[in-house]
């Protein structure tokens, strides 16, 4: 757009305001504060481009979104170890949730996801953790076994 006498897309001769190039429709005024000219509303100059954004195209996308769209999140993998509650979610078996490989990826349920972060459950060989429900319906987990702190702070030397 020329700086004088030019009209934006869609205005009316004499107007200030003009629409998005976008065609959404919105209205905006043909220069900003610092006497700029404008043609989209903001946000709407990526519409239709293909990038970091999800169908909507307004939020941005995240790794964990990526995880989602790349896994098949029906039901939970580890259905057959019993146990299942709550959605299911992308769980990263190393912890990185950047590393959005297959080997890395599995569907869980919120109660399984919850316990391999927590260490509960060995992704190599699943098995659910023996659990009691209290009075208000909560599952809680029997107390892991602690290491001794002697084994832990003189581990054992190799004679040689």
């Amino acid at each position: 757009m020329a700086a004088s006498g030019a009209t934006g897309v869609g205005t009316r001769p004499g107007s200030n305001l003009s629409r998005c190039a976008c065609n959404c429709g919105a209205s905006l005024l043909l220069k900003d504060a610092r006497g700029r000219p404008r043609r989209f509303v903001w946000g709407h100059w990526r519409k239709g481009t293909k990038g970091p954004y999800t169908a909507d195209g307004k939020h941005w996308r995240t790794a964990r979104d990526r995880a989602r769209s790349l896994t098949d999140h029906s039901r939970c993998m580890w259905i057959s170890i019993g146990g299942c509650k709550g959605p299911i979610d992308v769980a990263h078996v190393n912890g990185d949730y950047t590393n959005n490989e297959p080997d890395n990826r599995l569907a869980l349920c919120r109660s399984h996801h919850r316990l391999l972060d927590n260490g509960r459950i060995n992704p190599d060989n699943p098995i659910m953790p023996a659990f009691y429900v209290d009075s208000s319906g909560n599952r809680r987990y029997t107390p892991r076994k602690k290491e001794s702190k002697r084994a832990t702070r003189n581990p054992p030397r190799n004679k040689g």
